[in-house]
């Protein structure tokens, strides 16, 4: 057992490595060994240091969502400390908890360190991966639900000769409206828009209309409108 686990743990190195200095298949191949097969591993060795037949099931059944546990917790810590995708760090991360379990595990095999689950313990193990995932999900739609939304400006038709500008921006804008009939520039207007404000312009004139909407100090259109 302790071979194993120190294979393990070398493999993890390896893999950290490949994550971190490699990319394409290589950092993908490695990436998935690292945060689902030698977590998951080292995750049943830590549990039951015994090789007991009677537990195989158990083993194999608790395999996968304790290395998904394992791998939500390492990315949780990660997110929290350095947000944003970066796997070298996310890489370190699972090394870690790798080394720590295989300290459990070297630990508990040690014939001095006996260690038997009733069943009631056994279910606990069981549903202690679940509530680990619904806990970090319960806990990402919380901080979703408290960050605001999409900043951007509104621009649409208000009536047949009309359009309305509708601010969701966090802070006064300033922009600047310009409408052409029939390719002639009839008028530009600008003009300050806070948020959750609305302006609405008419149309002078019939024919076809483009409507275009700038931000103050930029060349290109932000919205654009023909009716």
């Amino acid at each position: 057992m302790r071979v194993q686990v120190v294979l393990l743990v070398v493999a993890a190195s390896v893999c950290t490595a490949v994550v971190s200095l490699a990319g394409g298949p290589a950092r993908l191949v490695a990436g998935l060994v690292l945060a689902l097969v030698v977590p998951a591993r080292l995750a049943v060795l830590a549990l039951f240091a015994d090789r007991d037949p009677e537990r195989r099931l158990l083993r194999l059944t608790l395999a996968v969502p304790l290395g998904l546990a394992v791998c939500t917790v390492a990315g949780a810590v990660v997110a929290v400390l350095r947000p944003g995708f970066h796997p070298a760090a996310s890489a370190l991360a699972l090394l870690l908890a790798c080394a720590a379990l295989a300290v459990v595990a070297l630990i508990r095999s040690r014939p001095s360190a006996p260690f038997s689950l009733p069943l009631s313990r056994v279910v606990v193990l069981c549903a202690l991966p679940a509530l680990v995932l619904s806990g970090f999900a319960g806990w990402r739609v919380a901080v979703f639900a408290r960050s605001p939304g999409p900043a951007y400006t509104e621009f649409a038709l208000d009536s047949a000769n009309s359009v309305q500008v509708r601010s969701h921006e966090r802070a006064t804008r300033r922009f600047r409206l310009e409408m052409t009939v029939d390719g002639q520039v009839s008028e530009t207007a600008g003009f300050d828009l806070r948020p959750g404000e609305t302006a609405r312009f008419v149309v002078a004139g019939g024919g076809s209309v483009r409507a275009r909407l700038f931000v103050a100090g930029q060349a290109s259109p932000y919205r654009e409108l023909s009716f």
